[in-house]
């Protein structure tokens, strides 16, 4: 019973691991394209208060001209 625990515990981690590392990757590549679309005119946003009084952005995503 003790191996099982124990592989179980390895597989979770080296899960965790990944997910962690494939997030943050994921992450960097999405700031770095909403970077690129905001700099190039396709990326547009505007903020506005809803009718509670919360800051609101919206964010529109144009057609790229490539």
């Amino acid at each position: 019973m003790n191996d099982l625990f124990y592989v179980s515990l390895i597989w979770i981690l080296v899960g965790a691991m990944y997910v962690y590392f494939s997030d943050r990757r994921a992450y960097r590549e999405g700031m770095m394209d909403a970077i690129v679309q905001h700099n190039r005119g396709t990326l547009t946003y505007s903020s506005y208060e809803d009718e509670d009084g919360e800051l609101m952005i919206e964010i529109k995503v144009g057609q790229d001209a490539d």
